[in-house]
This record gives structure tokens, sequence and C-alpha cells, in this order.
């Protein structure tokens, strides 16, 4: 059985740097099957909370300091696809940050809208460092009838961009700016951390309460702020996009890990400072050529510099029973949250102290060309595919999407040019052995538009 597969895996005693946010520790106790229950009397319901969801919801409002926050069951994913498909009209060209999440691609795809992307900073360590704010407005001022931004911050590797200008310009076009805070919904709950979207103005925000909260997987929250625009869009997506019967157990979850999170701002700030102490000593060598990051509970170990990719270094930690989030060629990412604590960050750092330096590996600078895009989905619908091999899909456009994981940042979208350049990041991802979504045939094989 699938549960037996599953335990053979998490019995062991391991130390979780990687999502989700409670670490496999309990915050709770309680038998959850008593809470799985359904809209009764005094239950509430979700889709139309006057009771204790809507209690539960409105603390949760105000620990986050929005207008308004809802629950989300369907992960940071239901919510990003609620948010642009409820504040947008068919057709609608919006603005996207090139490392958005596949869930934004899937809100044009079904809305019937275009998109303009931005290129996030791309740095030479192997990560993204967000956006500059600079080049939002650019693309702003050379698009004016855009009205909704779609930005990631924090990025998957913890760095944040500064959206202040970008929400004033919205404003006075009487815009949105949405933000995938996916990685960040612990950011609100620390001194010791850049402000969070919701801070710098953001009208909606969405985040993954199970990425670095104590709250089960699936979970989630979108929070409104001077949204009135399309607030009434936003919440009748969210009623359509999340299922009629939701889990009482997640939502219990989503409130419990806020509270959780209220209560314990100084533990956060404790273990903020000693992983700031932890990359000033131990670490230092594995941060060469690493910005520092917005969030300090992601933590980049630059292998290439000491001369090891991030998949032996990944290796060699999950041999001590430490499991990271992500690792590639150039280093490895430590995805950690409240619920780590420093014996297991020393633990990482014990490790680590026993790798030999080597010669610096050459780096390798990772970038997503611009996408070109060809045709849309209503287009697509009426064109015929074939399955090529991968080598002569090069010219060809994409029937399919392409996405490395993690982070699920695609590489292609149905409707976009596939280049020389895309087939040379593919074989390489496939070459370090990174899982590709999307491609067929033991991955030699890609759907693409017959001509």
């Amino acid at each position: 059985m699938f549960r037996d597969d599953l335990m053979k895996v998490l019995k062991k005693d391991l130390i979780s740097a990687h999502m989700p946010g409670h670490k496999y520790k309990r915050i709770h106790g309680g038998n959850l099957l008593k809470m799985d229950t359904t809209e009764i009397e005094g239950t509430d319901n979700l889709h139309h909370p006057t009771g204790i969801i809507k209690k539960a919801m409105d603390h949760a409002r105000d620990a986050y300091g929005s207008d308004a926050t809802h629950f989300l069951v369907g992960g940071s994913t239901v919510g990003i696809l609620a948010a642009i498909m409820g504040s947008t009209k068919r057709g609608e060209q919006i603005l996207v940050g090139r490392d958005c999440h596949q869930s934004v691609y899937h809100a044009c795809m079904l809305k019937g809208l275009t998109y303009e992307t931005v290129g996030p900073i791309w740095s030479s360590s192997g990560t993204i460092e967000g956006y500059e704010e600079q080049a939002i407005l650019d693309c702003l001022a050379k698009n004016e009838s855009i009205k909704v931004v779609v930005i990631t911050s924090p990025s998957y590797y913890g760095y944040t961009t500064d959206l202040g200008s970008v929400v004033e310009l919205m404003d006075k076009r009487e815009g949105i700016v949405i933000v995938d805070e996916a990685h960040g919904a612990h950011l609100n709950f620390s001194s010791k951390s850049r402000v969070s979207a919701l801070n710098m103005g953001a009208h909606i925000v969405v985040q993954s309460t199970h990425k670095t909260l104590p709250a089960m997987t699936q979970t989630g929250v979108i929070h409104f702020k001077n949204a009135h625009r399309c607030y009434s869009g936003v919440t009748e997506y969210l009623k359509i996009l999340q299922s009629s019967s939701p889990s009482y157990v997640l939502i219990a979850s989503i409130d419990e890990a806020i509270h959780y999170m209220v209560d314990n701002r100084q533990r956060q700030d404790n273990l903020f400072g000693h992983i700031v102490e932890l990359k000033a000593t131990r670490l230092k060598r594995w941060l060469s050529g690493v910005k520092e990051q917005d969030d300090p509970f992601k933590i980049w170990l630059h292998t290439a510099p000491v001369g090891y990719t991030g998949y032996e270094i990944n290796q060699l930690l999950i041999s001590h029973g430490i499991y990271c989030e992500l690792s590639n060629h150039s280093g490895v990412l430590l995805y950690l949250s409240i619920m780590n604590t420093e014996a297991e960050l020393e633990a990482i750092a014990d490790v680590l102290d026993g790798v030999v330096m080597k010669t610096p590996l050459a780096p390798i600078r990772v970038m997503y060309p611009a996408p070109i895009r060809l045709y849309d989905k209503d287009q697509l619908d009426r064109l015929c595919e074939e399955v090529v091999n991968l080598d002569d899909a090069a010219g060809k456009v994409a029937a399919q999407r392409i996405v490395p994981y993690p982070p699920g940042i695609p590489l292609i979208m149905p409707g976009e040019l596939i280049t020389e350049e895309h087939v040379t990041i593919i074989r390489g991802l496939m070459g370090d052995h990174h899982e590709i979504i999307g491609m067929e045939m033991e991955r030699e094989n890609i759907r693409v538009v017959s001509r």
C-alpha cells in the first residue's frame, strides 16, 4: 500500500531542510479524523463564512495587517488562479515575472489572457535574486494598457523585490499588483526580515502556509489590501475553483499555524540570529559569490567554488539523514522554517565541515531565455500535434509545458517557440538527472505543433 511505502521513507530519523514548514513536528495534539467534518450546524462554511471560519480568517487578517484574508485549501495554486482570473477581463494583457509559478500561465490559458514578461536577476551562483524594480517600470511604460502585474517575491531562493513604485503606478492606472509570496508566509512575524509584500502596498498577496509555517501541505491564504477593484471578482473565483467540500482539517491547520507564529515571534527571531551567525562562521566558505538573502530561512550553499556539484553535496547530506529542497550543478538549497532547531542547523554544519576543499568547478549560469509566443490557447486547440525527438525540436512550437521541478518554473509553455538554447538547457538538466515535467518517451521526446 502507498501508506506503507511512504512510511518506509518518512520513518527515518531525518532532518528536514525542505518543505513543508512543519518539518514533521506537531504543534497540536488530538485526533485529526475527529476534525474531518462537513458543513453542519456550528461548523460554518468556507464559501460563506459567518461563524467560526470567519473568526479564524479575521484573526489571520489582523495577524498580517490585511483588509481581508481568505483561507485556501488548494494551496497557493488556487489563490493565484483566482487572483488573476478574478481581476482581469478575457483578452487583456498582463505583466508577469519570468520566474513565476506555472499556475500563473495556467490562469492566462483559462481566462484567455496574453502576457508580457519581465526577466528576473539571474545570479552567477545559480539563484534568482528577485527583480530590479526599474525593469518592471520600464515594461509598464512600454505597455500602458497593462493593469495587472504578477510578481514572485520572495523568490524561491529568498530574495525579495521592492514594489513601492510599481504599486504607485498601478494605483494611478486603477490596476492591481498581485504578489506570489508563496515562499514568504513567515516574513510578517519577524523584525529581522525585510518587509513583506503587504507592507509594500501590494493589492493581493498569495501565500503558502505549508511552505514556511507549521501547516499541512495544500494550505494557503490570500490577502487583500486596498483591493476594492477586484475583491468581489477574486472571491467569486475562489468559490468556483476551490472544492465545495473543503477539508476542515486543513482549515484548522492554517489557523493553528498562524496562531503559533503570532505566539512565537521571538523563537523565529532567535533562529534567524543563529543562522546569520552560522553564515558568518561555519558556512562561510559555502557562500562564495552568494548575495545575502532577504529571507534568512533560505540558505544557498554554493558548492561549485568548493569543488563539488550540488548533487554531490546533496547526496552527502542525505547519507547523514539531511534532506534538502533542491540541488543542481552549482549548489544546494536549504529551505528552513521556525520548526527547525539550532541543533539541526549545527548538524548540517557538522557534515559540511568534513568536506575537503577541491579545485573549484567552472560556473554554469542557467538563464531562461525570453519566451517567444506564437500561438495562444484558442489557436493551439485548433492545431494538430506531433511528437518529435528533443534534438529535432528547435524551431518548432511547443504543444506542452516543459517544467524543471523543483522549483516548478516553466522553461517553455504551449505556444512558445523552442530554441536551440532551450534544447541545450534541457539536455544539461537531464545530464544532471534533474526532473523535467513534460518530456515524453523516457524524456527523449517532446510534443510540438505539427506543420
